[in-house]
């Protein structure tokens, strides 16, 4: 779903 790629996307974001 792409609320999935979004989260993945914020936490990836986050993480960096």
């Amino acid at each position: 779903m792409l609320r999935q790629r979004i989260l993945q996307s914020l936490i990836g974001r986050l993480k960096n």
